[in-house]
């Protein structure tokens, strides 16, 4: 019998957040809780930035590994 191997690679979420085009508007906001899929952490950061850009403010969704060596 073969056995699912599960990853031990976990995703966080961050999000570049500007209020106007100067990067000194700009903060890095990140989700406490982990994903345990690329492809959910990128769909959720996704669909937050859409919401801030609605409201004017810039947003740039990414997803970063921890588990993994660089």
């Amino acid at each position: 019998m073969v056995w699912l191997k599960r990853s031990n690679v976990v995703w966080i979420g961050v999000l570049l957040v500007c209020l106007n085009p100067s990067a000194l508007s700009c903060k890095i906001v990140a989700k406490t809780d982990a994903f345990f899929s690329e492809e959910v952490c990128l769909e959720e950061g996704k669909t937050l930035a859409a919401n801030l850009i609605q409201k004017n403010v810039y947003a740039v969704p990414a997803c970063f590994a921890i588990g993994t060596s660089a």
